[in-house]
């Protein structure tokens, strides 16, 4: 699969497992594509912030055992974004803003490079999800975080 397929494949998927769905939760999960067999997902939940660098980690180290036969992977999860903005102080988390958008973030990567697309999860007065809709910067330009590529050496 192309970058573009893989981050359709997110979308399509968050799509049929979000909306019109109450109390759906997006487990935080990795597809990774192989050479040699068929793609293999592995979802990731965590609990904050040392759980989320330790599966990080572990699937960097996954990678790296596998680098000959994986070819790309997609990685999705829900999540809050905020857009940076002068009034709120430098590091301050999404999360912790009154002006954060509740997301779906789907980074694809291969060996050469990758995209991230976030998805805005729209929702009805009930809080089920009614939609999912590509933010006006849908695709964005500057990749970097924890998650960036974990196909590339370092």
């Amino acid at each position: 699969m192309t970058i573009d397929e893989l981050i359709q494949s997110g979308a399509d998927q968050a799509n049929h497992v979000l909306v019109g769905k109450p109390g759906a939760e997006l487990l935080p999960a990795f597809v990774i594509q192989f050479k040699d067999r068929p793609p293999t997902i592995i979802t990731t939940p965590w609990n904050g912030e040392d759980e989320k660098y330790a599966v990080v980690e572990a699937m960097r180290l996954l990678f790296k055992a596998y680098r000959a036969s994986v070819e790309s992977y997609l990685f999705w999860s829900e999540a809050w974004q905020a857009d940076e903005d002068p009034k709120h102080p430098i590091g301050l988390r999404p999360m912790d803003r009154e002006d954060r958008k509740e997301v779906v973030i789907l980074n694809a990567f291969d060996k050469q490079g990758g995209k991230m697309v976030s998805l805005e999860i729209m929702r009805g007065p009930d809080g089920v999800v009614t939609s999912l809709v590509a933010n006006d910067k849908a695709d964005i330009v500057a990749l970097g975080g924890r998650l960036h590529n974990l196909l590339q050496d370092e």
